[in-house]
């Protein structure tokens, strides 16, 4: 039987270019995501779902470029950098991935 963090780590696994889902380790179906009392959270959650679409569809720096611009809405909302990540390293860009490590080490969120 599997636990809720098992079917989270799963989804992340088999599913990279699906928004990341808040995950409550009690297994609460409906949890919320603590970005959204950010500024401009709605806005940038928008731009990112239209990237990743972009992303499915292989238009990969169109898709960089929406997540870039909903990093620029809200840079303290973690999803369009991990998308972003994805988007790099579907187009084997590793400068964009080396970019995000930066970001990750030396960025207090």
């Amino acid at each position: 039987m599997s636990t809720a963090n098992d079917r989270a780590v799963l989804n992340m696994i088999l599913n990279p270019m699906l928004p990341n889902e808040p995950f409550d380790p009690n297994g609460n179906p409906n949890p919320t995501d603590p970005c959204e009392n950010l500024p401009r959270f709605s806005e940038c959650r928008e731009l990112e779902k239209i990237g990743i679409q972009l992303a499915e569809e292989e238009k990969f720096d169109d898709a960089i470029e929406k997540f870039n611009a909903a990093i620029e809405i809200c840079p303290l909302n973690p999803h369009p950098y991990n998308n972003r990540a994805q988007a790099y390293r579907l187009q084997n860009k590793i400068e964009g991935l080396l970019k995000v490590k930066f970001i990750i080490t030396f960025c207090k969120i």
